[in-house]
């Protein structure tokens, strides 16, 4: 694995399915992972994650632990 890109998400769904959309196009021929963590969103994100990107690996927090935390984890 040559990069990992982490993305930390609370209620925002739809900025996090631009951003993934993005994070796919743009790494065409790249070794990469994607890394979500979700901290406890209420608008669908996770539904929405495992929906349209099952290739993310998908870590879903029950509280919100802030950025730091959910970043560091």
């Amino acid at each position: 694995m040559k990069l990992s890109i982490i993305l930390v998400n609370w209620n925002t769904r739809d900025f996090t399915r631009d951003a993934l959309v993005s994070v796919y196009k743009e790494t065409q021929g790249i070794d990469f992972e994607v890394i979500v963590v979700d901290n406890n969103s209420t608008d669908d994100s996770v539904e929405m994650i495992k929906n349209e990107f099952p290739q993310v690996v998908l870590i879903v927090n029950p509280d919100n632990r802030g950025f730091g935390k959910a970043n560091n984890q």
